[in-house]
C-alpha cells in the first residue's frame, strides 16, 4: 500500500484545534479554545470586498500582492513608527502563518534550528517540522515575565542556529517584551549572526506597557530582521487569511518563491478588503481593544481569587495563562474541564514544555461566556482542589 510520508506523519496536529474539536462534541460548551474575535469583520471592510466582487475583481493578483496594498502597509508603519519600508520589502500572504512558514523557508536550510521562547504559538514548531528545521525550545518563566534571558538563549544555541522567534505582545502569554529585552535580543542575534522573525498580529493590542516594533530600529537591525504580521487580529479578519511580511529584499525575493508555488497569490477580494481595513476609519479597533481591555480585567480579578491559581496579568494579546496547582496534566485538567463542566480551554502543554502546568483561557469571547467558563472552572477547582 502507498504510504504516507514520514515528515507528514511526525507532525502532530495542533493542540488548540484538538481542544477545539473536542469541545464541538458537547453541544452546550462554554468555548475559550480559539484566539478570533468575537464580533464581524467591519461594515466597510466587507462593503470594499462586496464592490470587488460586483466589479468582477476576481482573478489573480501578482503574486506578491497588490502593489497599492504593500504600498499601503509600508505607509502604515511610516505612520505608526518612523519606519522606512519600501513596498518590495512587502509580501502579502495567505495569513501571518504562512508568512512565518516562508520566512523559515527563506533564511533556514534542513537541518537547521530556530531558537523558540515557550510558551509559543503552535505555529511556530508545526512551519519548522513541515521545512526539517529543528525547534529549540528556551523556557521562559512567570516570574521573569515569560521573557527569555540572553543567557538562555545562548545556552540552548547550537552550531546551526540561524535564526530566533520573537513574539511580543505574545500567544499564549501576553508577554509584551520591553525595549531593553528587545536591545539584548538584538545584541545576542548580532552576536551570532542570527535572523530574528519576530511575530507582531497582536500590536494593537496593548494594555498598559509600549510595544515596540522591530520594525522602530535602525537599518543595520531591519537588515536581520523579518517582521510577521496578519489582518486577522486587527480587523477581525481571520476567515479572510491575509497576512504580511515586512523583510529585506531578499527575503521578500527568495519567500515570493515559495508563495509562487504553494498559493500563486493572496485572495483577490481579500486583498481590496485589507487596503479598505488600512486606509478606512480605526475606530473600530480601537473600541474592540478596550473591550478585550475589560474582559481582561473582570478574568485577572476573577482568577487572583481562586484557590490553586497562580495568575500573571497579562499586556497584550488576548489571552490569560494561568498556572494551575492540581495533581493532572494541563492535558488531563482540559480535558475533564470539558467533560465535567462544558468548558473548554486550551492545555499550556499545547505551547511547548514551558506551557505545562497552565492553561490558556482566549478572551476573544464575550463577557458572558468568560464569566461561565471562569464559574465552571472555580467549581472545577473547588471539586478537585
Amino acid at each position: 500500500m502507498a504510504r504516507i510520508s514520514g515528515r507528514l506523519s511526525s507532525i502532530k496536529p495542533s493542540g488548540v484545534r484538538e481542544l477545539f474539536d473536542l469541545a464541538g462534541r458537547y453541544p452546550d460548551v462554554v468555548n475559550l479554545t480559539l484566539g478570533e474575535p468575537d464580533v464581524a469583520t467591519p461594515a466597510n471592510v466587507r462593503d470594499a470586498a462586496r464592490r470587488a466582487l460586483e466589479e468582477g475583481f476576481t482573478h489573480y493578483t501578482p503574486n506578491a500582492g497588490l502593489p497599492e496594498l504593500r504600498r499601503a502597509i509600508s505607509e502604515r508603519y511610516a505612520r505608526d513608527y518612523g519606519a522606512h519600508v519600501d513596498q518590495e520589502e512587502v509580501l502579502v500572504t495567505q495569513g501571518g502563518s504562512q508568512a512565518i512558514l516562508e520566512a523559515m523557508a527563506a533564511v533556514m536550510d534542513e537541518g537547521d534550528s530556530v531558537l523558540v521562547p515557550t510558551p509559543a504559538f503552535v505555529g511556530y514548531a508545526g512551519a519548522a517540522s513541515l521545512l526539517g528545521i529543528r525547534t529549540i525550545e528556551v523556557e521562559t518563566s512567570a516570574d521573569e515575565g515569560f521573557t527569555p534571558t540572553v543567557e538562555s538563549l545562548r545556552a540552548a544555541a547550537d552550531g546551526r542556529t540561524r535564526a530566533i522567534i520573537v513574539n511580543s505582545p505574545g500567544n499564549p502569554t501576553g508577554a509584551v517584551y520591553s525595549r531593553r529585552a528587545i536591545e539584548e535580543i538584538i545584541s545576542f542575534a548580532e552576536e551570532r549572526d542570527l535572523w530574528i522573525i519576530s511575530d507582531e498580529v497582536y500590536e494593537k493590542f496593548i494594555y498598559g506597557a509600549e510595544f515596540v516594533s522591530l520594525s522602530s530600529f535602525d537599518q543595520d537591525v531591519r537588515g536581520r530582521t523579518i517582521i510577521v504580521n496578519s489582518f486577522s487580529k486587527t480587523y477581525a479578519m481571520t476567515g479572510w487569511r491575509l497576512g504580511y511580511m515586512i523583510a529585506p529584499r531578499n527575503v521578500v525575493e527568495a519567500a515570493v518563491k515559495f508563495q509562487m508555488y504553494d498559493a500563486v497569490c493572496p485572495s483577490s477580494i481579500a486583498q481590496r478588503a485589507a487596503l479598505e481595513a488600512l486606509r478606512g476609519p480605526q475606530d473600530f479597533t480601537s473600541s474592540y481593544v478596550a473591550e478585550v481591555g475589560r474582559r481582561l480585567d473582570y478574568a485577572y480579578s476573577r482568577l487572583s481569587s481562586m484557590r490553586g491559581v497562580r495568575v500573571v496579568r497579562p499586556r497584550g494579546a488576548f489571552y490569560i495563562f494561568p498556572g494551575i496547582d492540581l495533581n493532572m496534566s494541563s492535558a488531563e485538567l482540559a480535558r475533564a474541564l470539558i467533560q465535567e463542566e462544558r468548558v473548554a480551554v486550551v492545555p499550556g502543554s499545547a505551547f511547548g514544555r514551558g506551557g505545562e502546568g497552565h492553561i490558556r483561557i482566549s478572551l476573544a469571547a464575550s463577557m458572558d461566556a468568560i464569566g461561565k467558563g471562569l464559574d465552571g472552572l472555580e467549581r472545577f477547582l473547588n471539586k478537585h482542589g
